[in-house]
């Protein structure tokens, strides 16, 4: 499940064993292997969601929108 902050109700809570903080320099890695290990992982990324559909080979156009400082 993917969840914007502005998509969230007021109240929404969400219970995990682990939670990764960023999907980059191996936060996915480490979420997906947590994952295959059992525990109920939640990956928190600061940044909006990027659908593959919105994938460029452009860096860039790719680079600010994936990237905080571009």
């Amino acid at each position: 499940m993917i969840r914007a902050l502005h998509d969230v109700p007021e109240g929404f809570s969400i219970r995990a064993d682990v939670c990764v903080i960023g999907s980059g320099s191996g936060g996915g890695v480490a979420a997906g292997l947590l994952a295959e290990g059992g525990r109920e992982v939640v990956l928190l990324e600061e940044g909006p969601h990027v659908p593959g559909s919105a994938m460029t080979q452009r860096e860039d156009q790719m680079y600010p929108l994936l990237y905080r400082d571009g």
